[in-house]
């Protein structure tokens, strides 16, 4: 029996080590690969050339092995002669309804969890509930609708506009003024929680361009199980990922019809 188990335990490991190999990766140093007309074959040394501000999103989506370990990796430069501009470099993930998980969608502020204290109606700017001690006011700060405590409602999509205007104490309840109306109605004693953007969770490079090829990369393995949120793993309901590009990262600049820059080495690898 003993010898039994041993080799079932191998064959399992075999499976799970052969799922994570067959995994083929796009070519990301071919310009066709990324479907924009700003990308083009690399000169002097690089294999893409990137003009004009762009934000590149990758169609190919990687199904998520979770014994894999990931690794997204590249260089980056500006092309000579060209001015200096910003770029952030990440992996984008999405659920298994293939929806894309934003910040918002996971980063929350602990301890904001609670009930609504009466019906809200669809339309509504105001919500009552019971305990909003520890909410608070931004722009970018959402209300989640039906929570779980466990957490287990993350990703959750079930969520306010953008913007919380004012929070104060209104007799044994709080008041949370929203910035923009509710799209949908909800019942008293539903959880909320209090969201907010938050930063991108896997980044691999964020800075801007110089003269010198610059290495920029993001390993991931497993995912986070909210509240640890841990930046060497996928968010939790992560189901695939692709890389993403925000290129020439500044449409205001006097400079933008100037911008070029340049990659090379782009790859999606499984490390041991």
């Amino acid at each position: 029996m003993k010898k039994s188990v041993i080799t079932l335990m191998a064959a399992a490991g075999l499976l799970t080590f052969s799922l994570a190999a067959q995994q083929q990766f796009p070519n990301y140093n071919q310009s066709a690969t990324w479907k924009n007309k700003q990308v083009t074959a690399g000169t002097d040394g690089a294999t893409l050339d990137i003009s004009q501000p762009v934000v590149l999103q990758h169609s190919t989506r990687i199904k998520i092995d979770k014994n894999a370990t990931y690794r997204f990796s590249g260089e980056i430069r500006k092309a000579k002669g060209t001015p200096s501009s910003p770029y952030f470099i990440y992996l984008a993930t999405y659920a298994k309804n293939r929806q894309p998980i934003h910040p918002a969608h996971m980063c929350f502020y602990k301890g904001t969890d609670t009930v609504l204290t009466a019906d809200v109606p669809r339309g509504a700017t105001v919500i009552r509930v019971k305990d909003g001690s520890k909410w608070k006011v931004g722009d970018w700060n959402f209300v989640a609708f039906n929570t779980h405590p466990s957490f287990k409602d993350i990703p959750n999509y079930d969520m306010s506009n953008n913007g919380i205007k004012a929070v104060k104490k209104d007799g044994n309840d709080w008041q949370i003024t929203l910035l923009k109306p509710l799209k949908r109605a909800y019942k008293k004693g539903i959880n909320i929680r209090e969201h907010v953007s938050g930063g991108w969770h896997h980044i691999a490079g964020r800075s801007n361009t110089t003269d010198r090829w610059v290495k920029f990369e993001v390993t991931l393995k497993g995912h986070s199980i909210p509240p640890k949120m841990d930046p060497r793993q996928f968010w939790q309901g992560s189901d695939t990922f692709a890389p993403m590009m925000f290129i020439n990262n500044n449409r205001g600049s006097k400079d933008k019809e100037k911008f070029k820059t340049q990659l090379r080495n782009l790859k999606v690898e499984i490390i041991k």
